[in-house]
């Protein structure tokens, strides 16, 4: 039975549960008063839940049954006495006006078989109160203390304790040595402030996961290998970190790492007896020049991940051909000139992303498992600047590997082909293709992709008709130059419902949208070189037509016979007649 906002109850022997808060909305400094005597008809309460009140008189013999007291505001001024809860199980004084001399703490250690105690947001606690009496404490919960400076050393009596929360305790700037006392621990939640953890932290052999993205941690002690059971670590961020221990070998339980945006200049070696890691993630490393050869030992990476290290130089190693069970494989925005023959080992292999790679001129054969490549060399003057000496020559990626068609499980290809001279014939596999600043005479092939999806141009220069000569459901277009220099267009595009044309120029001017039968939707936004759209009248299915900053355009078809027509938007055309 649950009674809220119930003041001043008589009580009954059948109420377990009783939920109180303080009378009159506005009476900020005021707590509400509950006596004793208005409990004494309650032996059989288990849940007492209480907000801004005050407990007052004799509680000898009271609250006997009591499991759970949710005491949220609790006043600085204790008044009770003989308040002894014997069985009391979860104790929560959250945003509590109280500190470590508060006189409650003597009455309530009474209560020797709590397991929770939550204290967060008690913005007057500067140090947590002796804690040896509560030994079958489970759950210390001390988030937003943001005045804790200390944590009292009776900590390391608490045998059971499995989680340790401290986010948001930003004066608290070292752990005692006795945190490594906490053989139960499982969790433990960093605040942002801490600067070093104890040595004996490696005694903490119950600890599964350890989570401390953009912390002021600046050195892991060697004794880290001692975290046997540790699935997790999570350092991103820890940007005062320049070394990982060798002991970190040691962690054989550890399944995910992510060194992301620390300062660390090399990978241990010890690294390869990680037998149990899925996942390395180590992006935007500054330092981090070569991947260690050991890495090939690590038999169960599942997701490689060094985008943004842009230090990292040469040919990755060959010994990265080792892991068979490799899934993705993200090395963009990094200066690698190549990667292994090896490569094609990699069974596995699902995604390959290397996007911004200046110094990569070439491809091995892939593996065919491949469903997602992005190979977007880069070169612009950013590149130049950072990497000296480097030749505008040795970027340029005048050939695509005709390897590529061979890739039967491919779905998303992302290439950029500047100075390409021949695109050679994609997989048939393929859903989603983007080709990058594509200049050629010769029209390429997509006459294979029946499955393709959505296809994008970007700032290419090619034939009208080899933008549409693809069946796909979306057709984006942006920053090209579209030269007709065949026949009309008359391919019939049965599957495509949306067009997206962006700052494109038409060479002619001309646009015929009349074989787009099932378009729904058209965007065309500042293709400031187009005077006349044609075909219009033709699109009995188009829902919506967005005509924007196209100042050439003079002409359009007649929009009347567009009977599903909802979205008309034609603005910034200044010579449209």
């Amino acid at each position: 039975m649950w009674i809220f906002l119930c003041f001043h109850c008589q009580g009954s022997r059948k109420i377990e549960a009783l939920s109180v808060a303080k009378r009159g909305l506005y009476q900020f400094y005021l707590h509400e008063t509950l006596k004793n005597d208005e409990f004494a008809n309650l032996p059989n309460l288990r849940f007492f839940r209480g907000y801004e009140v005050s407990l007052v008189g004799d509680f000898n013999n009271l609250l006997t049954s009591l499991r759970w007291l949710y005491w949220r505001y609790c006043p600085s001024k204790f008044e009770a006495t003989n308040f002894h809860p014997t069985n009391l199980v979860v104790l929560e004084l959250s945003w509590g006006h109280i500190s470590e001399e508060w006189i409650g703490w003597d009455q309530i250690r009474e209560a020797r078989k709590l397991k929770v105690l939550d204290l967060s947001y008690c913005k007057y606690l500067q140090r947590t109160p002796d804690l040896s009496t509560w030994v079958y404490l489970e759950r210390l919960v001390l988030k937003g203390c943001g005045n804790l400076i200390e944590i009292d050393p009776s900590i390391g009596k608490l045998k059971r304790l499995t989680v340790l929360n401290l986010d948001g305790c930003n004066f608290l700037r070292e752990l005692p040595e006795e945190i490594g006392c906490l053989q139960a621990l499982t969790e433990i939640v960093m605040p942002n402030t801490l600067h070093k953890l104890p040595e004996t932290f490696g005694n903490l052999q119950s600890l599964l996961t350890f989570d401390v993205p953009n912390r002021q941690i600046n050195k892991l002690p060697y004794s880290i290998g001692g975290l046997v059971k540790i699935r997790q670590l999570n350092l991103s961020g820890c940007t005062y970190i320049k070394e990982l221990p060798d002991s970190v070998g040691k962690l054989q339980s550890l399944v995910e790492l992510d060194l992301s945006s620390t300062s660390i200049g090399h990978l241990p070696d010890s690294i390869g007896n990680l037998k149990q890691l899925k996942v390395l993630r180590m992006r935007s490393i500054g330092g981090i020049t070569k991947l260690p050869s050991a890495i090939g030992l690590v038999e169960k990476l599942e997701e490689l991940d060094a985008q943004g290290c842009c230090s990292l130089t040469g040919e990755i190693s060959k010994e990265i051909g080792r892991l068979s069970r490799l899934r993705i494989l993200d090395l963009s925005n990094t200066r690698i000139s190549g990667l292994p023959t090896t490569v094609s080992h990699l069974s596995n292999l699902q995604i390959l992303k290397l996007e911004k790679c200046p110094e990569l001129k070439q491809l091995p054969e892939l593996p065919p498992s491949l469903t997602w490549l992005i190979w977007i060399p880069f070169y612009s003057l950013f590149y130049q600047s950072r990497i000296g000496a480097l030749s505008q020559q040795g970027t340029l990626v005048n050939t695509l590997p005709t390897s590529i068609g061979t890739l039967s499980q491919l779905k998303i290809l992302s290439l950029s082909c500047k100075y390409v001279q021949f695109l050679p014939r994609l997989p048939s596999s393929l859903r989603e293709l983007r080709l990058q600043e594509l200049a050629t005479t010769q029209s390429p092939d997509f006459s294979n992709l029946k499955n393709l999806s959505i296809l994008t141009f970007y700032q290419c220069s090619l034939k009208l008709s080899s933008v549409f000569d693809a069946e796909s459901e979306e057709l984006r277009v942006e920053l090209c130059k579209l030269i007709k220099l065949d026949s009309p267009l008359q391919p019939e595009m049965k599957r495509l419902r949306l067009l997206v044309m962006d700052r494109c120029e038409f060479l002619p001017e001309v646009l015929d949208l009349s074989r787009m039968k099932n378009l729904y939707k058209a965007s065309l936004t500042l293709c400031r070189s187009l005077v006349e759209i044609r075909g219009l009248e033709e699109l009995g299915s188009l829902r919506s037509l967005l005509v924007v900053g196209c100042s050439s355009l003079e002409r359009m078809s007649d929009l009347s016979k567009l009977k599903e027509l909802r979205e008309l938007m034609v603005k910034y055309c200044r010579n449209l007649k």
